[in-house]
């Protein structure tokens, strides 16, 4: 049986398709349909009765419950992936850099290399992206290609890609993330799952 969450529209430049969005009892999953467009002749313009309306409480909750796994995992791969591999820092943000390493100013040829070891933190004192950037492009700043000038607590300045270093913060908690994912499943929009 389809219980019918969602009745959703999908804009393109001169063109609509229509979509249901709905609960499957044979799979328990949240899917679509695509039931009508205006592209061409439609069968259709609203969702056919094979949808059941209203839907029931125990069936809602069951498709609240997949639509909260889902969002909660991606909330949780994020974090994971923003404290891991940041693609920009601020100015101010404290970095962990993730292996040992030496800077030597060329600006200053006498100077000794300063050296730094793995697990140190330091604060971003500057951001610099380098190569040609197109608005519409393939190539956009990011965590290849981007330099953060960083400075130690006691003082060193040192300036290595955003690729050699990570957020100094721990992953948000699970509790934290739940809260949040509830957040985003009690203002509905089960289309986001399936379209």
């Amino acid at each position: 049986m389809k219980y019918l969450l969602e009745d959703r529209e999908r804009n393109y430049y001169d063109d609509s398709d229509f979509y249901a969005i709905f609960y499957d009892t044979e799979t328990e999953s949240i899917r679509s349909e695509m039931y009508g467009t205006t592209r061409g002749p439609s069968p259709r313009v609203a969702p056919a009765d094979e949808y059941i309306r209203p839907v029931p409480a125990d069936i809602m909750e069951k498709a609240r419950q997949i639509h909260f796994e889902r969002v909660f995992d991606a909330l949780k791969d994020r974090d994971r992936s923003e404290v891991d591999e940041p693609s920009n820092a601020e100015k101010g943000e404290l970095l962990e850099l993730l292996s040992d390493g030496k800077w030597k100013d060329k600006k200053n040829p006498d100077s000794d290399p300063i050296e730094w070891k793995a697990g140190e933190k330091a604060t971003v004192i500057w951001i610099g992206a380098f190569g040609q950037f197109y608005r519409n492009g393939y190539n956009q700043p990011g965590r290849e290609n981007r330099r953060v000038g960083l400075k130690f607590a006691d003082g060193r300045k040192v300036f290595v890609g955003l690729n050699k270093c990570k957020l100094a913060r721990s992953y948000l908690p699970d509790e934290q993330i739940e809260k949040i994912a509830w957040s985003f499943v009690d203002h509905g929009n089960f289309a986001s799952l399936v379209m």
